[in-house]
């Protein structure tokens, strides 16, 4: 399964090629088969359940 998220990118002072790119991707963990004490298993106002998405923070560094 493909996925897009919007980031930020920066080029490095110096003009040495590096460029550092910043982003959020937020998914659906059902989708991707984390189902365990699931939201929509269980419903969001129970207790112990965890949280659908599943956010993860990237750094990309890119030398030349």
């Amino acid at each position: 399964m493909a996925v897009t998220f919007l980031a930020e990118m920066y080029f490095k002072d110096g003009m040495d090629g590096t460029v550092i790119v910043n982003g959020t991707l937020i998914i659906d963990g059902t989708d991707w088969g984390i189902g365990y004490r699931s939201e929509k298993g269980f419903g969001k106002s129970a207790d112990l359940t965890i949280s659908d998405d599943v956010k993860l923070f990237m750094k990309i560094v890119a030398k030349k």
